[in-house]
């Protein structure tokens, strides 16, 4: 509710400020990710190794799956709408970041944008171009300049937001956002 007062300061024993919150409803269809496969007895009898092969890989293969439809599915019959086709475009200029800047650049312009919105940026995802070019940044000298940090794990940060990649993005393309608060997944 707009007309409300929203948070504010009180004297004490004072009337506090209507929030004015009016939830909508809003109803989604349920979307299922899975897949069968058919494996002869023999296969699983006489291979060694096989039934745990197949345990390690098929949660892979159905979080790729999973992955693609989160943020490329496009909504059209049992797609999921991801996030892709939800989220805002990057605009510039942002500061001193343009569309000529580097990935890095365009990345923290992404992180304040989210932040000028009042919010917490949680996660970077980009290209594994993308990922690996900022890696190999150098300077004119040829030497490497790393202006986010790896931490203990292996993860890339820039600006303490953890950076990642994914297959789903091709060079050029990423997504920056508040993935804590922004999107829930249910399993």
């Amino acid at each position: 509710d707009g007309t409300a007062a929203g948070f504010g300061t009180v004297a004490p024993g004072g009337q506090k400020p209507s929030l004015g919150y009016v939830p909508t409803v809003k109803e989604a269809p349920v979307r299922k990710i899975a897949g069968l496969l058919d494996v002869p007895d023999e296969l699983l009898d006489d291979v060694v190794g096989f039934r745990a092969w197949i345990a390690y890989e098929l949660p892979k293969a159905y979080l790729d799956a999973e992955d693609l439809q989160i943020f490329k599915g496009n909504g059209a019959g049992t797609n999921l709408l991801g996030l892709w086709f939800q989220a805002q475009l990057q605009q510039f200029p942002f500061g001193t970041v343009t569309t000529s800047s580097n990935t890095i650049d365009k990345i923290v312009a992404g992180i304040f944008q989210v932040v000028t919105r009042k919010r917490n940026t949680t996660a970077v995802f980009v290209s594994p171009i993308e990922y690996m070019e900022m890696l190999i940044n150098k300077s004119d000298e040829n030497a490497y300049t790393y202006p986010m940090i790896i931490d203990a794990n292996g993860v890339m940060r820039i600006g303490g937001v953890p950076v990642f990649w994914s297959n789903v993005f091709t060079a050029g393309q990423g997504l920056v956002g508040d993935f804590a608060r922004g999107t829930t997944i249910f399993q």
